[in-house]
């Protein structure tokens, strides 16, 4: 159904979005034992990719991994104070893409709004810069 593998942080900010049972959603219970942004980069590991392999191939079906499967996933956890000596750079670092993320979006979207307007000189660049000036860009 889904792409077994293919991953997406929700992060702070991300837009809302509909849930489907096509998708896979992992959540940390107690970020005491197991803090989200190394959840996320252990799921970005060749170790849990070893593990999504091993239990998408059971099937002759598309590749799947039920939840009995994927609760039986195991992690080798890093102890709580590496968790949280690293948790503030990766958080900053997840933060960051976010940011940047956003700004490609804004970004993209001016490019659609102006890019067919400046092609059919409808718009020229002289306007187009006054335009994006005016509202802050």
């Amino acid at each position: 159904k889904g792409t077994v593998g293919r991953l997406a942080q929700v992060a702070p900010g991300t837009p809302p979005v509909v849930y489907s049972p096509q998708l896979c959603y992992w959540r940390v219970r107690d970020r005491a034992a197991l803090d989200p942004h190394v959840l996320y980069r252990w799921m970005r590991s060749a170790a849990f990719r070893e593990q999504l392999d091993r239990y998408a191939g059971q099937t002759d079906m598309a590749p799947y991994v039920n939840l009995r499967d994927q609760r039986a996933m195991t992690i080798a956890l890093p102890g709580a104070d590496v968790q949280r000596e690293v948790t503030p750079v990766l958080a900053e670092v997840d933060a960051r893409i976010a940011r940047l993320h956003a700004e490609s979006d804004a970004l993209a979207s001016t490019r659609d709004a102006l890019l067919p307007r400046l092609l059919s000189g409808e718009l020229r660049v002289r306007d187009a810069e006054r335009e994006l000036a005016a509202a802050g860009a």
